[in-house]
């Protein structure tokens, strides 16, 4: 009856110090490798825990030849708890575990009396096995029943085979009984109390993460994005380094949701995150990549410049461009608009910074979207790099009048240069840019707008190229959904230059205008070329200051005759009120009609 009370009163004291011992351990483990800390005070939590695992655990074993009676028992079973409880850490380093490993090997060493013998060795690759597995499968057994199985497998090799130099020789089987079975409820209990702690800290990463990280993207959201871009702000600030911000958007991600629905809208939003953050991880190693709005991302490069970061970027948004996302049995193509802005020392705090790359993302939406912004800046992206362009074409509709409807029935694309230091779009100083740029801004235009007919302004040297009129004619050929191309001659060049050039793009259904008839270029010089056009445009604005109004409807009636005598299409440019509309048609019946009444030039926006 003493020794059941006895034995009853030590497993109480054990299974009181193994809680104990359980949340010390944790604790040390999770400032040893929480992130938030700094990386001295990880290392130093590290060290801490292999003395607690080693040094306190082979005290107590060789501590227990100095306490007399089943003072001994306790002693050497709570030594061995510690050590194995060790061998179950996660994260640790393989010479961590091997260190802790070597301690339970020499600990068991000590209490063999046969060395050598057959069953010493079959019980050293027993022991040599249950380590490695321990290794192997330590995540998995830490919260199992076989944590519990190996300390029963390491207790049956310590206590059965007693008799060595580090404690009383026990050879009462009752009293081995005993040892073996209070280890064994030291395990179980300490299973319980580990695995319950696990799942709770299990609950805990799940309420951290539903409060920091988007539930559908898994992206971090703008909760963490505050505090994470902060700190990132104020390392950059006081080491002066550089801290790049890149805010994107996917464009026209509400006409995806009409016409797929949302689940198909959350489909692109999970494989555009996960793209994002694969990309910038490879190439950059960061993690920052945050779910900042219902379409909008944002990716902090701490260390990066823009131009280091611009490549990152353009591989981001041709992946995209290239990609099919899969829902159902839709494959639905997407692309990217995006900001860039760097740290300036001005900035106070980080919403200075993500202001400017929320305005350059505003900037690429209006540019057309599927566009760059660096600073104001656009940039020219492609799948062979990206450049740096001034340049985009903007667009001014040409309406069918006799419709009474001002949406565009085609539009004229207008060359812009974008000036930083005005910080808007204006006139470019040369219109002689390469053929190949022409139609980069063409199909960028096609790509972002709703309108399938275009009109293009060429100088007189760019007309005459063959070259260029071969380009653009492959161009046209190549580009099915355009349902109509016209070249503008804005200078009428020599009659041979008009009959070589004008055959090549006839060949390939692009129509020739004569733009400014009438004005710029007079019957007399327009007379010769006539039967190798299409079409001609009058522009009223060149005559509003020179002419009467009398007299410019005049010439007006003039042209639309000469249009009409010679079987070519008439648009009238420069309609700048509802009376110069209703005159024009109802005289003359003219019907193609552009000007600042039915809207001024803007970047080709489909939405």
């Amino acid at each position: 009856m003493d020794e059941v009370i006895a034995w009853t009163i030590r497993a109480f004291v054990v299974s009181v110090f193994s809680a104990g011992y359980i949340r010390l351990h944790q604790r040390v483990w999770d400032r040893a490798f929480d992130q938030g800390n700094k990386p001295q005070r990880r290392q130093a939590n590290r060290v801490l825990l292999t003395i607690l695992c080693v040094g306190l655990g082979l005290g107590l074993a060789v501590g227990s030849n100095y306490v007399d009676g089943m003072g001994t028992m306790t002693y050497q079973n709570v030594g061995l708890y510690i050590m194995t409880i060790g061998l179950f850490d996660q994260h640790i380093r393989l010479p961590e575990y091997w260190a802790r490993a070597a301690v339970v090997l020499l600990v068991w060493y000590k209490t063999q009396t046969e060395v050598l013998s057959a069953r010493f060795v079959i019980e050293l690759v027993i022991l040599l096995v249950t380590l490695y597995l321990v290794r192997r499968f330590h995540s998995f057994m830490r919260v199992s029943w076989q944590m519990t199985a190996t300390g029963i497998v390491l207790a049956a090799l310590y206590w059965f085979d007693w008799g060595g130099e580090t404690g009383m020789l026990i050879l009462d089987r009752t009293m081995q009984v005993q040892a073996f079975s209070l280890y064994v409820m030291m395990m179980i209990f300490a299973n319980l109390s580990w695995t319950a702690s696990y799942r709770a800290s299990l609950r805990n990463q799940d309420m951290e993460r539903l409060a920091t990280y988007d539930t559908l993207t898994n992206a971090k959201n703008f909760t963490l994005y505050q505090t994470e871009v902060t700190e990132l702000f104020e390392d950059a600030k006081k080491k002066s380094k550089p801290l790049t911000i890149v805010a994107l958007d996917i464009d026209h991600f509400k006409q995806v949701n009409d016409t797929y629905g949302h689940l198909a809208g959350n489909a692109i939003l999970i494989g555009v995150a996960t793209l994002l953050e694969q990309i910038a991880n490879d190439e950059t190693g960061t993690q920052h990549v945050y779910r900042t709005g219902g379409e909008e991302f944002t990716l902090a490069f701490s260390g990066f410049t823009p131009e280091q970061v611009l490549p990152v970027v353009n591989k981001i948004c041709m992946t995209v461009r290239h990609k099919q996302f899969k829902y159902g049995d839709f494959h639905i193509a997407v692309t990217l608009s995006v900001g860039i802005t760097t740290l300036r020392s001005i900035d106070r705090t980080i919403d200075d910074v993500f202001k400017r790359a929320d305005d350059s993302l505003y900037a690429s939406k209006r540019r057309g979207r599927d566009a760059i912004t660096v600073e104001g800046m656009p940039m020219q992206m492609d799948d062979d790099g990206i450049r740096d362009t001034r340049y985009a074409y903007f667009a001014q509709g040409i309406v069918d009048a006799s419709t009474q409807d001002k949406t565009p029935w085609g539009s004229e694309l207008l060359l812009r240069m974008y000036d930083p230091q005005k910080a808007r779009w204006v006139l470019p100083e040369s219109f002689d840019i390469s053929v190949r740029r022409q139609i980069g801004l063409l199909r960028d235009a096609l790509r972002n707008s709703t309108c399938r007919r275009f009109t293009l302004n060429l100088t007189t040297e760019q007309f005459a190229d063959v070259d260029v009129a071969r380009a653009i004619a492959d161009f046209r050929q190549a580009t099915p959904e355009l349902e109509e191309l016209i070249v503008e001659i804005t200078q009428v060049p020599h009659l041979q230059s008009v009959r070589r050039v004008a055959t090549i793009y006839h060949q390939a259904n692009v129509l020739v205008f004569i733009d400014d008839v009438g004005s710029d270029n007079r019957y007399a010089e327009v007379l010769n070329v006539l039967p190798f056009a299409d079409g001609v445009k009058f522009a009223m604005q060149n005559l509003r200051g020179s002419d009467t109004r009398e007299r410019m409807f005049e010439r007006i009636g003039f042209w639309q005759q000469v249009a009409s005598d010679n079987n070519l299409s008439f648009v009238l440019e420069g309609v700048e009120d509802r009376d110069d509309m209703e005159v024009t048609r109802d005289k003359f019946g003219i019907r193609y009609m552009q000007g600042y009444y039915f809207g001024k030039p803007s970047l080709p926006d489909a939405s």
